[in-house]
C-alpha cells in the first residue's frame, strides 16, 4: 500500500502500513510503530501495545476526523473516506447529525448565516473531549436544532443547511 498523506494534530505526514503479519508496523513520517494487543474495552476506551509499551486512551470517530486521547493529550487525524470526494459528496448533505451523544458547548452560528465548507458551526463536548462540528459544504443555517447547553443523543439532528443563494435545486436532498 502506497503512503498515504494524513493529518495528525494539523501537520500533513506521510502515513503507511508497512506489515500486517506478525504484528502491524506503521510508518508515521520517518518512524515505524509495532502495534500488538488491541483491545476495545468499551466503545469509547482504546488500549493497545504500541512499541512494547502498553498505551490506554480514549477515542472517537467523527465523519472526517479521528479523535484520540492518549497521556492527557488529544491527537487529532483527518480521515479520508473510500469514494468521498469533498464538495461533490458535500453538495447534498443537508442535516448534519451527531456521532455520538454529548453537550453543546458553544454556537459559532445562527439561523440565516451563510457559512462556507469546513466553517465550524459548534462545538460540542463528547466523553470529555471538545469537538468542532464544521460545515460539509457552502450554504445558509436553515436550523440549529441543539442550542447551547442542550444534551443531544446519538443521530440527533444538530444543524441543517439550505442551498447558498445561486446553488441548484438538486442539493437540497437530506444526505
Amino acid at each position: 500500500m502506497p503512503p498515504t498523506k494524513t493529518t495528525i494534530n494539523g501537520r500533513s505526514v506521510d502515513t503507511e502500513i508497512i506489515a500486517r503479519r506478525p504484528a502491524l508496523a506503521v510508518k508515521i513520517g520517518e518512524a515505524v510503530h509495532v502495534v500488538t494487543d488491541v483491545r476495545r474495552p468499551s466503545p469509547s476506551e482504546i488500549e493497545f501495545t504500541l512499541d512494547g509499551s502498553v498505551v490506554r486512551g480514549w477515542c472517537f470517530a467523527g465523519p472526517d476526523e479521528l479523535y484520540v486521547r492518549i497521556a492527557g493529550n488529544t491527537h487529532i487525524v483527518n480521515i479520508a473516506r473510500p469514494g468521498a470526494s469533498g464538495a461533490g459528496n458535500a453538495q447534498t448533505v443537508n442535516d448534519i447529525r451527531a456521532e455520538m451523544p454529548g453537550t453543546v458547548v458553544a454556537l459559532h452560528i445562527a439561523e440565516g448565516d451563510p457559512v462556507a465548507l469546513g466553517q465550524k458551526l459548534m462545538t460540542v463536548e463528547s466523553m470529555k473531549l471538545q469537538i468542532g462540528v464544521v460545515a460539509p459544504r457552502d450554504g445558509v443555517v436553515a436550523k440549529v436544532h441543539a442550542q447551547l447547553n442542550s444534551t443531544f443523543d446519538r443521530g440527533a439532528a444538530l444543524v441543517s443547511l439550505a442551498p447558498a443563494v445561486g446553488e441548484n435545486a438538486s442539493a437540497k436532498g437530506n444526505g
